[in-house]
C-alpha cells in the first residue's frame, strides 16, 4: 500500500535486489565495522529509516543511504523502506544531497568530502558560497576542503598520513610545486617540530616570494661594507626590524638568488629606501673620517684571551666607541698588521697604555701559573707511575709480555698526544719508513715493528720514558693506564 504522493516523491517498500548504488556517491570509503553493527541492529529491530532512491530502467538508484542498504543486505532483509523520487535528480543535486546526508549521519572521510565539493565547483559550476549555503557550513569550511583536493602531491601526502589536515591546507596555499616539495622535504628532515612551526615556515616562504616578486631581494642586500648599522634614530638591521630578512643558502638556491658565497644572506625588504639610503650615506662619511685619522693603536687578538675582551676597571675594548674593526680600515686601502683584530682611535693614549700594561702583566702571571701547574702534573704522574704495580720489579719480571708492553707504549703515546705525538715517536725510533697511509694501519705497523725488532728490556725502558713524558702534552691529570689482557689486541686511541 502506497501513501499519497507529495511533490516529487513518495514512500514505498522496495525489494533489496532491485536497488543499486550510485556512481555519484561522494563517500569513497565505507566503514566495515559500522556496517556490521548496523546490520546486527537491522536483524533484531528491522530497518526504520528509509533510504532515498530514484527509478532507472527496472532498478532504483540510491541517492542517500548506501550504508543502510549494504547493512540491510548483510542482515538478509528482503525489502527495505525507501522514498522514491519520481524523476531522476540532476547529478549535482544528487551529490549535494548525498553529502548532506553523510555529513549529518556519520563523519565522511575528508578526501571523499573534499573531492565531492570540488566536483560540484569544477564540474557543475557551483560557487563556494552556494556550496556552503546548500551544505549549511561556513565559507572557510568549504575553502579548506577545496584546498585539500587542489594538488595531487598534497592530497597523496595527507592520504598516506605524512601530514595532518591543517598542514595540508597550509601547504596547498602555496601554488608553486617546487616550493611545496621543499617544505615537505624540510618536514621529513624534522625541521618543523609542530604545526605552529610548519605554519611559520609556510608564512616565511610566502613573504620571501612576495619580496622577490617586488625585486627587493636583488636591489637591497645588506652589505656590511656599505651600511652603517648602528645609526641614531634608525632601527638596527636585525630581527627586531620588520623589513629585515635573512635567507639561508638553501633558500637562496631554491629562489634562484646569487649563491657565489655559501651561507646565509641579509636583505632589506622595505619599499621606502629612506632608511637604507641614510645608512649608506653615513657609512661613506664614516669611512672618510677613518681616512683622515693619524692615530691608530693596534689591539691584538690572542684568541679567547684577547685584549678586546680583557676587562680592566669594569670595561672592555669591545664595548668602547673608540674601537674600530681592522676590516673597516681595509676598506679604505690600509692593510692591517698580522694578529691585529682592531684599532684604538682615541685621541688620548692614557687608557690604551694602562690597559696594555695590565694585559701584559696578566699574561706574565698566567704563564707562570701554567708552568707551575705543568711541573706539578709531571711530578704527580711520575709518582703515580712509580707506585703502580705494573712497574714493580716483581711485576715486570712476572707479568708484562712484549705485546703488553707495546700496547701500553702506544696507549701513552696516543692517548694524550694523538696523531702528532705518534708520528714524532715513530720518527724518533726509525719506525716511520714504508708506513701505510691510514692511521689505524700505521698503528698496527708500528706495533708489529716494536714487537719484532726491540728487546724486552728496551721496550720497558721506552714505556717508562713515554709514560713520564706524556704529561708535557696534556693540560689534564693523567692516571696510569691499566693493561687488560682480554683486550690486548685492541688499541683505543683518542686523537
Amino acid at each position: 500500500m502506497r501513501p499519497e504522493r507529495k511533490e516529487n516523491g513518495y514512500f514505498s517498500y522496495i525489494e533489496i535486489e532491485k536497488i543499486k548504488p550510485s556512481k555519484l556517491n561522494p563517500r569513497r570509503v565505507l566503514d566495515k565495522s559500522g556496517i556490521e553493527e548496523l546490520a546486527a541492529s537491522f536483524s533484531e529491530h528491522g530497518m526504520i529509516q528509509p533510504i532515498i532512491v530514484f527509478p532507472q530502467n527496472s532498478k532504483f538508484v540510491i541517492i542517500c543511504g548506501e550504508r543502510r542498504w549494504r547493512a540491510a543486505k548483510k542482515a538478509k532483509l528482503q525489502e527495505i523502506p525507501a522514498i522514491i523520487h519520481s524523476t531522476p535528480p540532476k547529478d549535482e543535486t544528487a551529490i549535494s544531497m548525498a553529502l548532506i546526508e553523510n555529513m549529518h549521519r556519520q563523519d565522511i572521510d575528508l578526501i571523499s568530502e573534499s573531492s565531492a565539493i570540488r566536483n560540484l565547483i569544477d564540474e557543475y559550476d557551483w560557487s563556494k558560497a552556494k556550496v556552503a549555503h546548500e551544505l549549511g557550513v561556513s565559507s572557510g569550511y568549504i575553502r579548506n576542503r577545496v584546498l585539500l583536493s587542489q594538488y595531487s602531491d598534497v592530497l597523496d601526502n595527507f592520504d598516506n598520513g605524512k601530514i595532518s589536515f591543517s598542514e595540508a591546507v597550509e601547504l596547498a596555499s602555496i601554488e608553486d610545486a617546487a616550493s611545496r616539495a621543499l617544505l615537505l622535504e624540510r618536514m621529513e628532515k624534522g625541521e618543523f617540530q609542530n604545526h605552529k612551526a610548519f605554519s611559520a615556515g609556510v608564512g616565511r616562504h610566502k613573504s620571501i616570494k612576495k619580496a622577490l616578486k617586488a625585486g627587493l631581494l636583488l636591489d637591497q642586500p645588506l652589505n656590511h661594507s656599505l651600511l652603517q648599522f648602528d645609526t641614531p634614530k634608525l632601527p638596527y638591521c636585525g630581527s627586531a626590524c620588520k623589513h629585515y630578512l635573512c635567507l639561508t643558502w638553501e633558500e637562496r638556491k631554491h629562489f634562484g638568488l646569487p649563491t657565489k658565497k655559501p651561507g646565509w644572506a641579509e636583505f632589506c625588504t622595505s619599499n621606502d629606501d629612506g632608511c637604507y639610503s641614510k645608512k649608506t650615506a653615513m657609512r661613506q662619511n664614516y669611512l672618510k673620517i677613518l681616512k683622515k685619522l693619524k692615530t691608530k693603536r693596534p689591539i691584538p687578538d690572542d684568541g679567547w684571551e684577547s685584549m678586546i675582551w680583557f676587562k680592566y676597571r669594569k670595561k672592555m675594548c669591545k664595548t668602547c666607541n673608540h674601537m674600530v674593526d681592522a676590516s673597516d680600515f681595509e676598506q679604505i686601502g690600509m692593510k692591517s698588521e698580522l694578529g691585529v683584530y682592531a684599532y684604538c682611535i682615541a685621541s688620548n693614549s692614557t687608557c690604551y697604555n694602562s690597559r696594555s700594561a695590565a694585559y701584559a702583566e696578566k699574561g706574565i702571571r698566567r704563564e707562570k701559573l701554567f708552568k707551575a701547574a705543568k711541573e706539578k702534573r709531571k711530578k704527580k704522574i711520575l709518582s703515580q707511575i712509580s707506585k703502580s704495580q705494573i712497574f714493580s720489579k716483581k711485576a715486570l719480571g712476572a707479568y708484562l709480555t712484549k705485546r703488553e708492553c707495546t700496547y701500553l707504549i702506544l696507549q701513552y703515546v696516543c692517548y694524550v698526544g694523538g696523531k702528532s705525538r705518534f708520528e714524532e715517536f715513530a720518527k724518533k725510533h726509525s719506525l716511520n719508513k714504508n708506513m701505510p697511509s691510514k692511521f689505524i694501519a700505521q698503528l698496527r705497523y708500528v706495533r708489529n715493528r716494536l714487537i719484532d725488532s726491540i728487546t724486552e728490556g728496551k721496550l720497558l725502558e721506552i714505556l717508562f720514558i713515554e709514560a713520564a713524558s706524556c704529561s708535557a702534552y696534556s693540560s689534564q691529570e693523567i692516571e696510569p693506564l691499566q693493561y687488560n689482557r682480554a683486550k690486548q689486541r685492541e688499541i683505543p686511541i683518542l686523537i
